[in-house]
């Protein structure tokens, strides 16, 4: 709580040079809140608004109050802070720092997971990678007791899981593959019929022409005779 001091005397907080006016006229209480009390300790009185107030009583007032002192001199309210205004400063800060965090939140969950998905594919050749030295290079070892060692043989489980693991890519290759020649047939098919309707509408024009020639021809000779 910040208390401003208003009177005649040099120490206090606002000064106002008036003889109706006691060295120690009044006091503010600016709370945290934005709350604004006044306090009378004159002779000739505070009032509010035209009204005057109780002395040596607390009084809830408003910045858009008028106050006056022994009708004598007025409140500058530009000569007094607003404590409320660092909290709503704080307040709306925080706000705004909130939503751009769910605006980010809500951008990143709908990116695209391709990164995800490559990296994936990545892990999935360097484990097959590393699996294949185990199957050993096909060549016999020598024994500490002379004998020779025979290579070991390709696990089937572990061929035949790698296997299951491919098999899905292969899959979709296959799918991807019968689709473009889908596609590609239906392009070829329809290059087709429009090829094929322009040779009819190319033919039919030319039919077109032959009757109309033919049928000027007549007009032609019966002229000349």
């Amino acid at each position: 709580m910040k208390v401003i001091t208003i009177g005649r005397d040099p120490e206090c907080n606002i000064v106002l040079d008036d003889n109706l006016i006691s060295r120690r006229h009044a006091v503010l209480r600016l709370h945290g809140t934005g709350k604004i009390e006044i306090i009378d300790y004159s002779s000739n009185g505070t009032f509010i608004n035209g009204t005057r107030i109780v002395s040596n009583t607390p009084l809830k007032i408003h910045r858009k109050d008028a106050v006056s002192f022994a009708h004598a001199k007025t409140l500058d309210w530009s000569q007094i802070p607003d404590p409320s205004r660092k909290p709503r400063m704080i307040i709306i800060i925080v706000f705004i720092a909130s939503v751009l965090v769910t605006i980010a939140g809500i951008v990143v969950s709908h990116l695209p997971a391709s990164k995800s998905d490559s990296g994936a594919s990545q892990g999935i050749e360097v484990y097959e990678n590393t699996e294949q030295p185990a199957q050993g290079n096909g060549n016999a070892t020598a024994k500490p007791d002379g004998t020779t060692a025979q290579p070991e043989k390709p696990n089937q489980e572990e061929a035949s899981s790698s296997d299951i693991k491919l098999a899905p890519d292969s899959r979709i290759l296959n799918e991807v593959d019968r689709k473009k020649r889908e596609q590609i047939e239906r392009e070829k098919k329809k290059k087709e019929e429009e090829a094929k309707r322009k040779q009819e509408a190319e033919a039919k024009a030319k039919k077109e022409a032959e009757a109309a020639k033919a049928k000027k021809e007549p007009t032609r000779r019966r002229g000349t005779m």
